[in-house]
């Protein structure tokens, strides 16, 4: 039997906003968890005491932007069109069906210019705390990768432009290694002519919509602009720290600072746990300097085509040479900038080799 419904759209009815929502609702959970409360705390020297029109709650500011990124909403304007209509997230902002919700511009605009990187920090740290005391947190082992967010940024729409190539940051370590090892090894020393020498320049492609995101172009994926947030997290999942950078800055470029917040913060880890991307020299030794172990994923070997692989070479620590898969011995040449030490057999040895394509050189 067909019962044709009944459309009450106009109904007027009384009823309590904590009754719409479940009692297993997920918001429910994390209000009843968190004391947002202690954020007032944070945020009381960025208001006025006595002047000035009165404010939108900062905890409101806090949950609406908490629920775009719970619920993964694109963007605020559509975040607070969210908020409007669903009844879990007005009851989690604790604003009733009929009080207007603020405005999108509203919310962007205290977390551009009121509540700074250091006020979430704050924020962020605090409910990682809480966590820790509860006993949720496991940082024995920090696990960190990259994650691509593809940025609201056409692709037609973008410039070529020249910027400085970045220094590393332990260039200036290293230098003074690749010195001291060419001095033990009786070699003139590189110049410091860092201040002489022009800094050096390449040609990137920006973005004239936002130009502090990068071009991304992996495998098969569309080229576009994205961001990368390399993110560390605990064995239960926890997100410990991020660092956002350009979508085409390497893995292994934002490893440093977001290491250096980790050992701040943390630590007691004892395992860094990471893919290939973060196998590079100066983070292995970082990591195994501060006592640590690094555990990654293989990495293929790269060699150099015609040549033995690397690893049957055989490094002769006393006498300082290497000894190739046929018995000849390559002898110290130098260090390279790069801060490869360099051996090199002779000229004759090489090119009757049985085994390899005549190459003469190993580093």
């Amino acid at each position: 039997m067909i019962v044709k419904g009944k459309e009450n759209r106009e109904a007027v009815e009384i009823v309590s906003l904590d009754m719409l929502v479940p009692e297993d609702h997920l918001l429910r959970k994390i209000d009843a968890a968190v004391d947002f409360k202690q954020i007032y705390e944070f945020v009381d020297d960025l208001y006025c005491k006595d002047n000035g029109r009165p404010s939108i709650d900062p905890v409101v500011l806090f949950k609406i932007v908490m629920i775009q990124h719970i619920y993964g909403i694109p963007s605020l304007r559509r975040t607070l069109e969210e908020v409007n209509m669903n009844v879990a997230y007005r009851w989690f902002i604790g604003y009733p069906l009929n009080e207007q919700v603020p405005h999108f511009s509203t919310v962007s605009y205290n977390f551009k210019h009121r509540f700074t990187t250091a006020t979430v920090e704050y924020i962020f740290r605090w409910i990682l705390n809480t966590a820790a005391k509860e006993g949720f947190l496991d940082t024995s082992a920090i696990f960190i990768d990259g994650t691509h967010i593809k940025a609201s940024a056409n692709m037609k729409k973008k410039a070529r432009k020249a910027v400085p190539v970045e220094a590393k940051r332990y260039a200036k370590e290293l230098r003074e290694e690749i010195n001291r090892d060419r001095e033990e090894h009786d070699k003139k020393p590189f110049d410091d002519d860092d201040d002489s020498t022009p800094p050096k320049e390449k040609e990137i492609t920006v973005s004239t919509t936002d130009p502090d995101a990068g071009v991304f172009h992996k495998g098969e994926h569309k080229k576009c602009f994205a961001y990368e947030a390399h993110t560390a997290c605990d064995k239960h999942n926890f997100i410990l720290d991020v660092e956002v950078t350009a979508g085409n800055v390497h893995d292994s470029v934002a490893f440093d600072p977001l290491y250096d917040q980790l050992c701040e913060h943390y630590p007691e880890h004892k395992t860094i746990v990471a893919d290939s991307a973060y196998k590079t020299p100066s983070i292995c030794k970082r990591i195994f300097e501060s006592g640590r172990v690094l555990s990654t994923a293989y990495k293929r070997p790269m060699t150099k085509k015609g040549g033995h692989e690397w690893w049957k070479y055989v490094y002769d620590e006393y006498y300082d040479c290497v000894i190739c898969p046929e018995y000849k011995t390559l002898h110290y040449a130098t260090t390279n900038k790069d801060g490869y030490r360099e051996y090199k057999s002779r000229s004759y040895v090489c090119e009757h080799c049985p085994t390899r394509e005549y190459n003469g050189l190993i580093n």
